[in-house]
């Protein structure tokens, strides 16, 4: 025979005794006592139904249960014996575990996303943080968006502002220091750096093969204004490069020394440098031409290999000869 316990378990009647019948309560001798009706069953179940309540009421034990005509669940195995019960695991299985709360989970999360869960002064400063970075990513914003190259312009040629000599000679080559007068013109809000200035020079006949040029490390450049400032500039004249000596024929004609007028010197130049503003850096290339006045006279140039320069100038023998064949021609007359 099999009952079900209070958690509603399938128990056998032979696991363990039933219990017997309660006792009967205990009172003060003071009190008096009714005896227990006669006609009542063999344990009390239920209240009287007089409704004279003498006594507490004593619940029904397990003995008050009848027993239950349903089926004994399976035997796990034939072996067991009938009057034992091997009770079905699935029954005491547990509970699923229950997910932890809200608190416990995604921290990093739900740090990122509110603030929230956070202490009070934790809020403050982390709004505070995140305001501070949208205001900055804002005005950030807002300066490149409105960010414009600054302008460069030539003004002319002026002394070298390293205070070099205009004209200086050094065994067969010489050198010609002058500076360059450039302005720049910045329409931005905020200033800029000019660092790295590199400048390569290049004469007109020979555009490919430097003839000089100029550094500067830095030069600092006002916000919303124009800025003007001298770059050192030199040209190099060495006679191993120019194998034709087209360079030298120029410069002797335009500086006058094989007998014409004084003419401007043209030199071709390229500057590369760095444009820094707050933290971006660009790199412009200036490219452009300068013109001055030849600071060379007759004497200055050194003697050059070979006679170069005075196979430049007319001989004495042809200027004679036609000097002759013009006096002969007056006499005839």
């Amino acid at each position: 025979m099999s009952y079900r316990d209070d958690y509603m378990q399938y128990r056998s009647s032979t696991d363990r005794a039933r219990p017997g019948p309660p006792e009967p309560p205990t009172h003060s001798p003071a009190l008096s006592y009714r005896p227990r009706p006669q006609n009542s069953g063999q344990y009390l179940d239920e209240r009287p139904p007089s409704g004279n309540y003498d006594r507490p009421y004593t619940p029904a034990t397990m003995a008050s249960y009848a027993p239950l005509n349903e089926p004994s669940p399976p035997y796990h195995n034939s072996a067991s014996p009938p009057e034992t019960y091997v009770a079905d695991p699935a029954a005491y299985q547990e509970k699923p575990q229950r997910k932890p709360p809200l608190t416990e989970r995604n921290k990093c999360c739900r740090c990122l996303c509110c603030a929230c869960c956070l202490p009070v002064w934790a809020r403050w400063i982390l709004w505070i943080i995140i305001i501070g970075i949208i205001i900055v990513v804002v005005v950030f914003a807002i300066i490149f968006s409105q960010f414009k190259v600054p302008t460069f312009e030539f003004n002319g040629v002026t002394s070298s502002p390293s205070g070099l000599s205009q004209f200086t000679v050094n065994g067969t080559s010489w050198n010609i220091n002058g500076g360059l007068k450039i302005g720049i013109d910045n329409p931005n809000i905020e200033s800029a750096t000019l660092s790295d200035m590199n400048a390569t020079a290049y004469y007109p006949t020979s555009p490919t093969t430097p003839v000089g040029g100029g550094f500067l490390a830095e030069q600092g450049v006002a916000k919303n204004a124009i800025t003007n400032f001298t770059f050192p500039f030199t040209i190099n004249y060495d006679p191993t490069t120019d194998k034709d000596q087209a360079i030298l024929t120029d410069i002797a004609t335009k500086c006058g020394l094989l007998g014409g007028q004084k003419q401007q010197l043209t030199v071709n130049y390229k500057i590369t440098l760095a444009v820094k503003v707050l933290f971006v850096t660009v790199h412009p290339s200036i490219s452009n031409s300068a013109s001055f006045d030849c600071p060379i006279t007759n004497g200055e140039l050194p003697e050059l290999p070979s006679g170069v320069l005075g196979s430049l100038l007319p001989s004495s023998s042809s200027t004679d000869s036609s000097d002759d064949s013009g006096d002969s021609s007056d006499s005839s007359n």
